[in-house]
């Protein structure tokens, strides 16, 4: 199955997701910048949600979707830094979480965890 059959499959059955394509990716940025940054990033958008769901503020969406935006960017940068290809990351992810949780999340799944499992899913080894 190819990555638009899957998003195609994600959509219709109701799972919220999100397809990038990095058309380039070119510098000298080292990974280790790329993690910094990532990390940053997704601060800046735990910053927003807490002010939200902790000092009642209006939810910015527009703030969080730069930041989701800013966060994709430094992924696609690590993975390039890497060679590690980012549709073959999320497919692994998907058939971890689907090991994890069958067809969908529940709190079971996410307490009993398989970890042997889900290694081996995100070796290869499956």
């Amino acid at each position: 199955m190819d990555i638009f059959e899957k998003a195609t499959e994600l959509r219709a059955a109701g799972v919220n997701s999100c397809l990038v394509t990095v058309t380039e990716a070119s510098g000298g940025t080292p990974a280790r910048v790329g993690f910094k940054m990532l990390v940053t990033e997704s601060g800046e958008m735990m910053d927003a949600v807490k002010k939200h769901v902790f000092y009642g503020k209006e939810f910015d969406e527009t703030n969080i979707r730069e930041e989701l935006g800013d966060v994709f960017w430094y992924i696609a940068i690590l993975c390039d830094e890497l060679e590690i290809n980012p549709a073959m990351v999320m497919a692994i992810n998907l058939a971890k979480l689907k090991k994890r949780f069958g067809d969908k999340f529940n709190e079971d799944g996410a307490i009993k965890r398989d970890l042997l499992a889900e290694r081996k899913i995100l070796q290869g080894d499956d």
